[in-house]
């Protein structure tokens, strides 16, 4: 039981890892965003990618282990 869990501790963290390897400031440098880390516009934007890409990171979870 303890080494089929362990399996999905590995598959959930190499599908997380590969889908968190693009960060906030990967976007914000790639598509030249004019935000000044710290602001309350940076901080809010931060937040809502944040909360997209675990929401991206669920899915494609529950698609990975044929549940979606």
């Amino acid at each position: 039981m303890f080494r089929f869990l362990s399996l999905i501790l590995l598959a959930v963290s190499a599908s997380a890892l590969a889908t968190t390897d693009y960060t906030f400031a990967d976007y914000v440098k790639e598509y030249k965003k004019p935000w000044k880390v710290g602001s309350e516009e940076y901080t809010t934007r931060a937040h809502t990618f944040a909360t997209n890409m675990a929401r991206i990171t669920a899915h494609n979870l529950r698609y990975e282990t044929g549940k979606s």
